[in-house]
């Protein structure tokens, strides 16, 4: 039987855990152990529960939508889908334009707007939407790119 070796870590990786590779040591061509090393996570997943604390809390206050940098809709939150009037199955996958005036959508004013998002300029204005049964509604948007910091962004 191999022995394996392993770190001891602080008692907060009971709760949070640890990130681990098992690597085996040869000798003579052989197996003869396996050494574990492994690195404190405590602070990364408590970082990550207060992050989507932050996110739950925006989501459950604010109406939100995603979409790629061309302007496809990946998500939107039931808050957003109220006030427009759709199911997100309605608008999951179609375009933003969906919510502008046909004449707008064909601007070059629009092209750029999406032309920035995607760039990863923020954008803070009052912008004029047309819901589902027609109406104007008028709101205030902040909108950013989210990015990921080891993969090229998909959303704005």
């Amino acid at each position: 039987m191999m022995p394996v070796l392993t770190s001891v870590l602080p008692r907060a990786i009971a709760r949070y855990g640890s990130r681990a590779s098992y690597n085996p040591v040869f000798k003579g061509g052989k197996p003869f152990k396996v050494v574990k090393f492994a690195a404190d996570i405590t602070a990364a997943k408590k970082q990550a529960v207060e992050d989507s604390g932050k996110l739950q809390a925006i989501s459950r206050s604010q109406a939100v939508i995603e979409f790629t940098p061309k302007g496809e809709i990946l998500t939107a939150n039931e808050n957003f889908c109220k006030a427009m009037g759709y199911s997100p199955a309605e608008i999951t996958g179609k375009h933003h334009s969906i919510f502008c005036e046909p004449a707008y959508v064909s601007t070059e004013d629009y092209s750029n707007f999406w032309r920035r998002l995607a760039n990863g300029e923020f954008i803070a204005n009052e912008f004029v939407r047309f819901g589902k049964d027609g109406r104007e509604i008028w709101i205030r948007r902040l909108i950013t790119r989210s990015s990921m910091p080891t993969a090229r962004s998909t959303r704005s």
